[in-house]
């Protein structure tokens, strides 16, 4: 209701509430922390933050960050806004004296994440908030399974609000791109994290930074496998495979698919040819490419799509996503074939439904004329592969 009334009082008041609640609340002083009042507090503070925290109140804290931002190692300023002094208080929660009731400080961080991500402001002011978080994954373990559950949760927002690009800014997957090192500490378990809740993002960061990565460690891995080391040599694929698997989420609204398309289209095409353990994430990242620019090409709805689709976010423009589809509509021609072959070459069924899915959606972007002679030929191909392996209706 204050904000309501004044708007400029109530973001005044903001930091007095959220410090009276993480001394008082979360842990009474001399007491034990009671989960009843921890639940009550959290559901508080996330209320305030949902009904108070506004995007002129965001801006403001955003302008007054000091220039250059905090620099590693060194001693952290004043808060310089009222919103700069909630973000510092629940930075706090996060802290060991309130593991206890991490499982309810961990929503409100969740809340606090939610609200700036929404509003595409979470970089740089949250960037602190994002360090601690990203220092409580190695202890997980040692959580309570209520504590674990929510810090999932939390990096899940975590990823959603920052993108990859600043998420990977802020806690870069290796010290060193160009000489990862699994041994050493690093931010590569945020991987799976990102394959899993990042809702769309620049093709350009997947061709330029996450690409030469992957390729890195596929070489290190050989090179370890020649050295008689294959327990590496695993764990260095695996890591492979997780940085392509990131590939699809980024692809769900691509504002730059148009541009950063054509540097990657052979690409793409080379490792549906020659790496078939890659042929899912490559085919669901097409698929999640021609859905999200022809959703934003609509104007962000696609009666054809599913609610998981409709519920993503917007970033690309209707003129974007028209550019999108009409690059990816000129390349028909070179991916079509390519799925077709790799489609007749895969003998199990649920290995060639991806690559149909993928299909279907190409088809969608492409000349008719074009797809027509390719559906004959595949059928021809298809159809020589069931009699030759003498399968019948299980070939196709």
């Amino acid at each position: 209701r204050l904000h309501a009334l004044d708007a400029e009082a109530c973001a005044a008041l903001l930091p007095r509430v959220f410090g009276a609640a993480t001394t008082d609340y979360f842990l009474p002083p001399g007491k034990h922390a009671s989960d009843q009042l921890a639940v009550a507090s959290a559901n508080l503070l996330s209320d305030l933050i949902d009904a108070c925290v506004r995007r002129p109140m965001v801006e403001a804290a955003v302008a007054a960050l000091p220039s250059g931002g905090k620099k590693k190692g060194a001693k952290r300023a004043p808060p310089a806004s009222p919103l700069e002094e909630v973000v510092v208080a629940v930075e706090g929660l996060l802290t060991p004296r309130f593991y206890r009731t991490l499982h309810c400080t961990l929503c409100v961080v969740q809340s606090l994440l939610n609200r700036l991500g929404s509003l595409g402001l979470a970089h740089p002011l949250l960037d602190p908030l994002c360090e601690e978080l990203a220092a409580l994954h190695p202890q997980r373990g040692d959580l309570q399974p209520g504590a674990q559950d929510e810090l999932e949760r939390a990096i899940g927002a975590m990823i959603a609000a920052f993108g990859a690009v600043d998420i990977c800014r802020v806690l870069p997957l290796y010290k060193d791109m160009a000489h990862p090192d699994l041994a050493a500490k690093n931010h590569a378990w945020l991987l799976p994290a990102m394959r899993k809740h990042l809702r769309g993002g620049p093709l350009t960061f997947f061709s330029e930074t996450l690409l030469p990565l992957a390729d890195r460690l596929q070489e290190m891995a050989v090179q370890a496998d020649g050295k008689g080391l294959p327990i590496e040599a695993k764990n260095l694929m695996l890591v492979h495979q997780q940085v392509w698997a990131a590939l699809p989420a980024l692809c769900l609204d691509t504002p730059d698919a148009a541009t950063a398309f054509p540097a990657l289209a052979r690409r793409l095409g080379a490792t549906l040819q020659s790496d078939p353990a890659l042929r899912a994430p490559v085919c669901t990242a097409m698929v999640n490419l021609v859905q999200g620019s022809r959703r934003a090409a609509a104007g962000g709805e696609d009666e054809d799509m599913g609610d998981s689709d409709k519920q993503a976010h917007n970033r690309t423009t209707k003129e974007e996503g028209a550019a999108a589809v009409a690059q990816l509509a000129a390349f028909s021609k070179n991916f079509l074939p390519v799925l077709f072959n790799a489609c007749a070459e895969t003998p199990h069924p649920q290995q060639r439904a991806t690559l149909l899915q993928a299909i279907g959606e190409y088809a969608r972007v492409s000349d008719q004329k074009q797809l027509s002679g390719f559906f004959q030929n595949v059928i021809k191909k298809l159809l020589a592969a069931a009699a030759a392996g003498g399968e019948g209706e299980d070939a196709m």
